[in-house]
């Protein structure tokens, strides 16, 4: 049921996106559907406590002060997280110095052809 709702809000972002011709107003339209689109976020979350026959209960967000989840399985969760993480962050800051150094005026000396004037 959840999956269907965030398909059709996906879909309604993309018809949005391309209903105008004016790229300003386009952007903006589907930005209220994307803000829209998140308001799903809680029914997401609370479909996996409604709906128990579905999913498994929480593992590691769970009340219990000793998550239900064996310790090495939570070790390599938790290192899979960070290295996922770190990667992430590693593109990220490739691609903001990327973007500086496009951004900054090239200094560059023009080469010499050998032409006389």
């Amino acid at each position: 049921m959840s999956t269907a709702l965030l398909l059709l809000v996906y879909a309604g972002y993309l018809a949005a996106r391309r209903a105008c011709v004016d790229p300003r107003t386009a952007a903006r339209r589907s930005a209220f559907a994307g803000i829209g689109g998140f308001a799903l976020v809680p029914l997401v979350h609370f479909s996996v406590v409604w709906w128990r026959s579905l999913h498994q209960p929480a593992t590691l967000l769970a009340p219990d002060p000793h998550p239900p989840i064996d310790p090495v399985m939570l070790a390599a969760l938790t290192l899979a997280v960070a290295a996922f993480t770190a990667a992430a962050a590693w593109l990220f800051l490739r691609r903001v110095a990327i973007l500086e150094r496009s951004a900054r005026p090239s200094r560059r000396v023009p080469v010499l052809t050998g032409a006389r004037r």
